[in-house]
């Protein structure tokens, strides 16, 4: 398709300059202002439209694993995942929607997946469960069936919820 092939030729060029952005801004982030999460928030969200459409741009973005650990640590961080609204309303509840869905996006990729796995973010991903958002929540069920490990698993109180989620994935 014409997006697909717009996107193979504007991702290399545009992965490394918003990798430098992520690496400038995303230490800092439990003080952004609303205009920086929103524009953070729209800068994934290019990243995650071109991704959506090809594996082939799964697979280069493969080839900036940080921009997968910025985003993680996005997730973690109190500031956003205490924010949470039940809607998409306010400019964090977008954030970490946009992040959870572009990760979503990503695990198909076998080299993010098992980058996805190495961090260890059950837990990140489990604090955002209680959020009450039914879009977002399934999407980080979705994440945790593809990325937590069978301990993790066995000591998980919502086990039954994730197992659910992932029989419904699969009709």
């Amino acid at each position: 398709s014409h997006l697909e092939q717009t996107m193979k030729t504007l991702l290399p060029v545009m992965l490394p300059q918003y990798l430098k952005i992520l690496d400038k801004f995303v230490p800092s982030a439990h003080d952004w202002n609303r205009a920086m999460i929103r524009s953070i928030e729209h800068l994934l969200r290019i990243i995650n439209h071109g991704a959506d459409h090809s594996p082939t741009n799964a697979k280069l973005i493969s080839n900036y694993l940080p921009l997968i650990s910025h985003i993680l640590k996005l997730i973690n961080e109190p500031k956003f995942y205490n924010n949470l609204h039940p809607t998409l309303s306010n400019p964090v509840t977008k954030l970490i929607n946009t992040s959870i869905s572009f990760l979503v996006n990503m695990i198909k990729e076998p080299t993010i997946l098992a980058h996805i796995k190495q961090s260890h973010v059950a837990l990140s991903f489990l604090r955002l469960t209680s959020c009450q958002n039914e879009k977002l929540i399934l999407n980080v069920y979705t994440l945790l069936a593809y990325t937590t490990h069978e301990d993790d698993m066995k000591s998980m109180q919502n086990s039954d919820r994730l197992l659910s989620t992932i029989v419904q994935s699969l009709k």
